[in-house]
């Protein structure tokens, strides 16, 4: 089958570099579609579970490199003592709210290694699906400004009569190269990742909504819903904090 059958109108007229553009967007929806997780949404789907990334502990954090100390689906460092679980769903208002409100205030605690922030992918609907999909795709250092853009743009193409087409113009204009996005979308590791990020949304974490908040430290667990203010945030991460001595 050729690209014009494959996605539904031709490519005639279309300039090359926006051909291959919109050939990367089609496939995430076809991707999906075969998968079956949009369909999921409505039975709920229970997926083979793949590693999620996780907080997990580094004997000498210090003599690592920076890069070293990230990966994608982590805004901060591995090590940090303290971790912010965000369960959010891209075309949330409120997820955005907390990405472009409160996120940002929360860059001095990350900065210094004392904070990470997860985000939990939990998508609502397809839009929000292909959104958390095409910021998979970015690496460590990338991913941060990925997911900023997709909120920030989130108007845009929540509304737009081709929201993959707006996100993939976010994610290219946020960092992510049409080449990244091709090898990434080449296998369904990310679209398997996403699903079963969801799954344990519901079926380990026991979230009852998105967005929600789960603070994790070695002083314990501490959950938050809706969005919490900067103010509220910062307390609680400040309790959660371990002592020097810890």
């Amino acid at each position: 089958m050729d690209a014009n059958a494959l996605l539904g109108y031709p490519l005639h007229g279309i300039p090359e570099h926006d051909r291959s553009f919109i050939i990367v967007l089609k496939f995430i929806q076809i991707l999906a579609m075969f998968i079956g997780i949009i369909a999921s949404f409505a039975a709920g789907w229970h997926m083979h579970h793949v590693i999620v990334p996780v907080e997990r502990s580094i004997t000498s954090p210090a003599q690592l490199p920076p890069e070293e100390r990230m990966i994608p689906g982590i805004i901060g460092f591995i090590d940090a003592p303290v971790s912010l679980r965000a369960f959010v769903s891209f075309s949330s208002p409120e997820a955005a709210r907390f990405a472009l409100g409160v996120l940002p205030s929360l860059r001095r605690p990350i900065a210094e290694g004392l904070l990470q922030v997860i985000i939990h992918d939990t998508p609502e609907d397809r839009n929000a699906l292909h959104a958390a999909i095409l910021a998979r795709c970015a690496s460590a250092s990338t991913y941060p400004k990925v997911v900023e853009g997709i909120f920030r743009t989130q108007n845009q193409w929540t509304t737009s009569e081709d929201p993959a087409l707006e996100l993939a113009h976010t994610a290219l204009e946020s960092g992510l190269s049409e080449d990244r996005i091709i090898g990434c979308l080449s296998t369904t590791n990310s679209i398997r990742l996403v699903g079963s990020m969801r799954d344990d949304a519901y079926d380990k974490y026991h979230i009852k909504s998105a967005p929600a908040f789960l603070l994790s430290s070695p002083k314990g667990t501490f959950w938050m819903e809706g969005v919490p203010s900067v103010r509220e945030f910062e307390n609680a991460i400040r309790r959660m904090t371990p002592d020097k001595q810890d």
